[in-house]
């Protein structure tokens, strides 16, 4: 039988200084780092998160979550479409090596087209930030 590997998700410890988490609140920072570090993430950072699980494992309030989301969409940080969650530097921010690569490759092949597609609507960069990917 083949187990699941955890995985880890380092954190730069210079996250809490970084200029624009800095001027975050207690809850918007909890859910930015909530959203590099749940375990329904993935390398290539789009990934199918609901809103009321982000609610209950942060214990945000779920219409304080939305208004979070919200801002966060607003400060193109984040593309959140039908449940899916696309962190938008999440990829310019991992080590790159073939490993993970072919993970971010793979990641982005599992990803139903009808949401890549609306993501790439939203992120007119998105093929740039994808092109060694795609």
């Amino acid at each position: 039988m083949k187990t699941k590997m955890a995985k880890y998700r380092p954190i730069n410890t210079k996250f809490w200084t970084d200029s624009y988490i800095f001027k975050l609140s207690s809850d918007e920072k909890l859910v930015y780092n909530f959203l590099f570090t749940n375990e329904k993430t993935n390398i290539c950072g789009i990934y199918e998160l609901p809103q009321h699980m982000i609610s209950i494992f942060t214990g945000i309030r779920f219409e304080n979550i939305n208004i979070i989301l919200e801002k966060f969409e607003r400060d193109s940080k984040i593309v959140y479409v039908a449940e899916w969650m696309y962190v938008i530097n999440f990829v310019k921010n991992q080590m790159m090596n073939d490993k993970v690569r072919i993970g971010v490759k793979r990641g982005l092949e599992a990803i139903p087209s009808k949401i890549l597609n609306e993501i790439k609507k939203v992120d007119a960069h998105f093929n740039e930030r994808y092109s060694n990917f795609i």
